[in-house]
């Protein structure tokens, strides 16, 4: 089931990446980064589908996931001070950093939650 969210979620992180980079003028292509890491989780999800895989695609899922929380969580910061009235540079990029990094909280939430199920199951 969880194969069925990575892609979910890969798409997601497409769709953000191309909304922004389109948001944006089409003026730099680093806001197609979400982009490049949502086709990484579609590729391991789709890669989950076979049994075989599965356990070891969806960990390292997971890993790539919380290192994009790490990458992404300094746009939660500035959005943050944005919405108190400071001014940040680059509004549109710090906003898309962090939805990413929300987005990204709640799947590896519900990869966690997966792994936690898995292991009583089979206990």
């Amino acid at each position: 089931m969880m194969w069925k969210v990575t892609i979910i979620y890969g798409v997601g992180m497409i769709l953000l990446g191309v909304g922004t980079y389109v948001g944006t003028g089409m003026t730099s292509v680093t806001a197609l980064i979400p982009s490049f890491i949502g086709a990484i989780f579609v590729v391991l999800g789709a890669l989950a589908t076979k049994e075989k895989l599965r356990k070891h695609v969806m960990h390292a899922a997971a890993a790539l996931a919380l290192l994009t929380i790490i990458a992404t969580f300094s746009g939660v910061i500035a959005t943050a001070q944005r919405l108190t009235g400071a001014e940040i540079p680059r509004p549109r990029a710090a906003f898309a950093q962090a939805t990413a990094c929300v987005l990204t909280i709640c799947y590896l939430g519900m990869c966690i939650r997966s792994f936690i199920m898995a292991r009583r199951k089979s206990a």
